[in-house]
């Protein structure tokens, strides 16, 4: 899933929306809220199966460059 369709999903899903085309102030800050918080609760839709106690980051990083 792209980041688009993940943000189209989560404002189409939302409760307040009224299925018409307007993102509402209390929509957006939700998906804020959401974003800012995908390190400490991943979406597997979105990251895939990650463990979230570990950075995908630190897989790719030569030992050289650690110390």
């Amino acid at each position: 899933m792209t980041a688009a369709t993940w943000m189209r999903e989560f404002v189409t899903s939302h409760p307040s929306y009224m299925k018409d085309s307007v993102i509402s102030e209390e929509i957006n800050y939700d998906l804020l809220q959401r974003i800012a918080h995908l390190s400490e609760k991943p979406c597997s839709k979105l990251l895939g199966n990650i463990d979230p106690s570990r950075s995908k980051t630190q897989d790719d990083v030569p030992e050289i460059l650690t110390r």
